[in-house]
């Protein structure tokens, strides 16, 4: 039997050692790993600092000789300034964008107040920018008055400010003047955009432009007529906020509910607008419509199925759906199409229902006078495929083997579709037994 010597106790410390020794050493490796680290950030740091200290005595000393150069000319070169140029220093290429703005204010800011007043002096500002920046673009302004006698009378300013539907300013915007000069600017914190001392007269055009906006006629790029008065200052405002969308469902009514039905187009109103922008939609079937960017006033836009103001709820005493565009949003609408329950039969056939006929129908509302012709089922009932239309009067033509019947045939002259559930079968069977000869127009 062997019997196990145990080890020896100076043995079993010194390994107990060993283990301690190597945790020392693994923890100061990491320490300095970290010291390291930490030298070389700071380092880098420190580097990075003095370059960026560096470009900006550089694009300092840009600034200031660009503002020399702008103070060295003359005040009819100077105005309305707008320069961009590149230079490059140390092998690394700087630009200086050079601008001069007429001012109307103490504040130093553009304004768009008419007025006899001209704009009174210039701001002048040099903006120096290069690659792979870290801060902001280094900035140098002045400020300069014109002498007196430097323009004549006939000439004048021109102030262009734009505001959302709350009158609020549009920052940001580009606004566009063509005609005896042209300029193109952004519009200010307030809004604005001057042009000072333009020849005087007509013949300028204004435009703005900013993505996603659009002006009450659902314009993306809005043009007005401008002139400019000697010794006055003139202001064009334009209206322009982020457009919204309407999206019109279609339903109908089946005589128990409302259920989804096809729609051609549909039209949007709203009391701000003097005529109602033009109807949506393509001429095909479609269970629903998505307007293009609209205006979001702050009051609701009415909204029907149909492409003419015949076709509004409203004029049979019901109510029109509305709508309250949000910028930048979609507003659904349901848009109810009452049904003209309309059935074709021949009271002298057995079966008396007609099918696959073609019916003709003609709006004849205010404004509505598009045809749409409808079928009847082939599942011998005779009542049509499609029975939803938008509300308004209609005439109806019906041609089956030679034989016609119209409105003036029967004991209606029109059909009225002004409730939301439709016209009954019972008020719409057209029978076309002993119909008179002829064909539908």
């Amino acid at each position: 039997m062997s019997v196990r010597t145990p080890n020896p106790p100076r043995l079993s410390a010194l390994r107990r050692e060993d283990g301690i020794t190597i945790i020392e050493v693994i923890v100061s490796a990491v320490l300095v790993v970290l010291v390291s680290l930490g030298v070389y950030a700071g380092i880098d740091g420190a580097s990075a600092t003095s370059g960026i200290n560096k470009h900006r005595s550089v694009a300092t000393e840009i600034a200031q000789q660009d503002q020399d150069r702008m103070r060295s000319m003359t005040v009819t070169e100077l105005s309305n300034y707008r320069d961009s140029q590149p230079t490059t220093i140390g092998g690394l290429t700087y630009t200086v964008v050079s601008r001069a703005d007429w001012v109307t204010d103490s504040t130093g800011s553009a304004t768009c107040t008419s007025g006899t007043a001209q704009a009174n002096y210039l701001r002048i500002s040099s903006s120096v920018t290069w690659p792979n920046m870290r801060i902001k673009p280094i900035t140098v302004e002045s400020v300069t008055a014109p002498p007196n006698g430097s323009f004549g009378s006939n000439q004048g300013s021109l102030a262009v400010q734009v505001r959302d539907r709350n009158g609020n300013p549009v920052q940001g915007a580009t606004v566009t003047l063509t005609g005896p000069q042209g300029y193109t600017d952004v519009t200010n914190a307030s809004g604005c955009v001057l042009w000072g001392y333009l020849p005087a007269g007509n013949g300028y055009t204004v435009s703005v432009a900013k993505s996603g906006y659009v002006d009450p006629s659902g314009a993306t790029t809005p043009t007005k007529a401008a002139g400019v008065v000697g010794e006055s200052t003139s202001t064009i405002a334009f209206d322009y906020d982020v457009g919204g969308r309407i999206q019109g469902n279609y339903e109908t009514w089946n005589g128990s509910a409302a259920v989804a039905a096809n729609g051609l187009s549909y039209t949007a109103s709203n009391p701000n607008l003097t005529v109602p922008l033009a109807p949506f939609g393509d001429g095909s079937p479609h269970t629903s419509f998505t307007t293009g960017l609209i205006y979001p006033f702050t009051v609701a836009y009415s909204v029907w199925a149909g492409s003419c103001a015949g076709a509004s709820p409203t004029v049979y005493s019901q109510t029109a759906q509305t709508a309250l565009v949000t910028p930048g949003a979609i507003t659904a609408v349901q848009l109810r199409e009452p049904p003209i329950n309309m059935k074709v039969i021949d009271s002298s056939l057995s079966p008396q229902p007609l099918n696959n006929v073609a019916v003709k129908f003609t709006p004849t509302a205010s404004g509505c006078s598009v045809p749409v012709t409808r079928s009847t089922t082939n599942t011998g009932t005779g009542l049509l495929t499609d029975p939803a239309f938008p509300y308004g009067t209609y005439t109806f033509c019906v041609a089956v083997g030679g034989k016609i019947r119209t409105t003036t045939t029967t004991a209606a002259a029109t059909l009225s579709n002004s409730t939301p559930t439709g016209i009954t079968t019972a008020n719409a069977t057209v029978d076309m037994k002993s119909a008179p000869s002829g064909t539908c127009p």
